[in-house]
């Protein structure tokens, strides 16, 4: 994925937003930033992203220790929000978010990742995603 993003292309995930990907997403976007990635913006697709990125932070006592610990000491378990603000993760319903003006500019001057979970990722919006 690393070597992809250095030489300027994309990489679509296709996964459910849930379960494993919310610890691939935690490790993955610092992992950016160590790699001098950091201007790589992250798109995850799906109508119930948001959600899961909520639900997943409040329930503590099933997560790790050290997410754990930081749920009890109000921080966040997860750095999802640190990286939704900076706008690295972006969560949206659809890949029509890439046709918008406001995205465009954003989306074609660097390589991004898109994880989604629609069924039919071989047609549509998601082909432009690879496209350069």
């Amino acid at each position: 994925m690393v070597t992809a993003i250095k030489s300027g292309g994309n990489v679509l995930v296709p996964c459910a937003p849930f379960g494993i990907v919310l610890d691939f997403l935690d490790v993955l976007m610092p992992k950016f930033s160590a790699q001098g990635l950091g201007g790589t913006k992250v798109l995850v697709v799906s109508p119930r992203a948001k959600q899961s990125l909520e639900y997943a932070s409040i329930l503590p006592e099933w997560m790790h220790e050290s997410r754990r610990r930081n749920a009890y000491q109000s921080e966040p378990c997860f750095n999802f929000q640190r990286f939704i603000d900076n706008n690295a993760l972006i969560l949206t319903d659809d890949l029509a978010f890439l046709h918008e003006p406001s995205s465009s500019a954003s989306f074609r001057s660097a390589p991004f990742v898109v994880i989604a979970s629609h069924p039919c990722l071989r047609l549509g919006p998601a082909l432009d995603c690879l496209r350069r």
